[in-house]
């Protein structure tokens, strides 16, 4: 059982580092001691016609009384999506929602062209979500979380 009344524990990192002309930076957050309700389609087997997931394999039957997901139907039945403690799931995750690594060219290899300063970069938005949660997200989307990679210069004259 999963208790309820532990308060949520959120933190967050923001890290920058730099050697030379090389610059990293990494921004972090995450929560512990948290909990998160499944329903529809992220918790309920055939919802709105939609198909089982993974998790709904190991179901009740009178064959496999100790399954870990009450029984399958492909009717409406209430009684298999009642509030519960049941459909309550651990949802501690670390996000790593943004890294980036830059190079900074030297000024003595750039002053032959007038320019001022050249710098160029690779960025990952939300690179990886580090958890045990089955779900779709422990935040609460029911969506997958789009990656995105992007990459840059940043010129002075």
């Amino acid at each position: 059982m999963i208790l309820r009344d532990k308060p949520v524990i959120r933190y967050g990192l923001n890290l920058g580092l730099g050697w030379k002309n090389l610059d990293i930076s990494v921004n972090m957050y995450g929560a512990l001691q948290n909990t998160r309700y499944i329903s529809g389609y992220e918790g309920w087997a055939f919802f709105l016609t939609q198909n089982a997931r993974p998790m709904h394999l190991d179901n009740w039957t009178p064959e496999n009384p100790n399954a870990s997901y009450p029984r399958l139907s492909l009717q409406y039945t209430s009684n298999d999506t009642q509030y519960s403690d049941y459909w309550l799931r651990k949802a501690n995750y670390l996000k790593i929602q943004n890294a980036q690594i830059g190079y900074t060219f030297p000024a003595n290899l750039l002053s032959s062209l007038k320019i001022a300063s050249l710098r160029a970069f690779v960025s990952a938005q939300n690179l990886a979500t580090i958890t045990d949660y089955k779900g779709f997200d422990p935040e609460g989307s029911y969506y997958p979380i789009s990656r995105t990679f992007s990459f840059g210069v940043n010129l002075k004259f």
